[in-house]
């Protein structure tokens, strides 16, 4: 159906139709606008880069240290439970023993 003023288009094989010229043109284009963005992003994604690289050193030394707080909370907590454990074995053999 074709609305007064309007031709229908086909898209499809568009691309087809461009001469080697044509493609060439499209492609060197495309390098320079992509070159000239990627340039432009550049400035403003190497520093979030940078700004996200160094919160996560930041976050890996908090981690660390939380890490290192833990395990010598778990060595004292071991320590105590060894010494209470050896304390009552040698209470159970000062005792002495029923019916012998």
């Amino acid at each position: 159906m074709i609305e007064k003023g309007c031709a229908r288009m086909s898209h499809i094989g568009y691309g087809m139709r461009l001469s080697g010229r044509g493609m060439f043109l499209v492609g060197v284009t495309g390098a320079i606008v992509g070159t000239t963005i990627g340039a432009a992003m550049s400035r403003v994604t190497v520093p979030l880069a940078v700004g996200a690289i160094k919160q996560g050193i930041i976050f890996r030394e908090g981690v660390r240290a939380r890490v290192e707080e833990l395990r010598e909370d778990l060595e004292d907590l071991t320590a105590r439970a060894e010494q209470e454990y050896r304390a009552e074995r040698k209470a159970q053999r000062r005792e002495p023993r029923e019916g012998a």
